[in-house]
């Protein structure tokens, strides 16, 4: 049951990657929509210097940042998040040498975009693995200065390589539309992760927590 337990997590998190990929590549990367992240920043570097491709820049960077952060993410999520980042990167590579997709509606691209991204990485994060990235290094960052907050840490360095993108592409429409994108893919992220229906939290205090904390997760069956 622990193997197939395994086999379907990987499997999801590869699918997830793969709808990653074909996300950036069918709406993205055609109409230079900037990604936050290690990846946006693959993007443009990829731009600037067009031999060197998004994927595998995107490796580069991602893999030594995992390895890096191995024992604050835990071995099970280094492996998994190491496989999400691979298939990822190779799958943007390898689809971009099949096919070269053409532009097109740049806000129509930004949405769809964003929200196919959105459900490729909540598929990857319910399955405890990430794509690397800012929040990667935001992990790191806050080993060393625990006091800053890791929403903002993350939201920084996305804002920072949209002003590069602007700076690279020649065009403010590209962090307008990277924006768009942005909030797609967070809310569509929440929707697989969280589900469609609005959760509400109640906080309890008592002097008898572990006894109720054992009663809603065994017979009311909440979180």
């Amino acid at each position: 049951m622990e193997i197939k337990r395994e086999v379907k997590s990987y499997v999801l998190i590869i699918l997830g990657a793969l709808i990653h990929a074909v996300a950036f590549n069918m709406f993205l990367g055609p109409n230079q929509i900037p990604m936050g992240g290690l990846s946006g920043l693959a993007q443009i570097i990829n731009f600037l210097i067009p031999v060197l491709p998004v994927g595998t820049m995107n490796m580069v960077m991602n893999i030594p940042l995992l390895l890096l952060s191995g024992k604050l993410l835990g071995r099970r999520m280094l492996i998994s998040s190491v496989v999400a980042v691979a298939t990822s990167s190779v799958a943007i590579d390898a689809i971009r040498a099949m096919h070269d997709f053409t532009a097109m509606d740049p806000f129509l691209s930004a949405i769809f975009g964003g929200a196919m991204m959105g459900l490729g990485l909540g598929l990857i994060s319910a399955q405890n693995a990430t794509l690397g990235g800012t929040s990667t290094l935001a992990r790191l960052i806050k080993i060393k200065y625990p006091w800053l907050s890791t929403g903002s840490l993350i939201m920084g360095s996305d804002v920072i390589i949209l002003v590069l993108a602007v700076i690279a592409f020649g065009k403010l429409e590209a962090a307008l539309y990277g924006t768009i994108a942005l909030l797609a893919l967070e809310m569509i992220m929440d929707k697989v992760l969280y589900g469609m229906d609005p959760s509400k939290v109640a906080y309890i205090v008592s002097q008898r927590a572990p006894e109720i904390a054992k009663v809603l997760m065994t017979e009311q069956e909440r979180g």
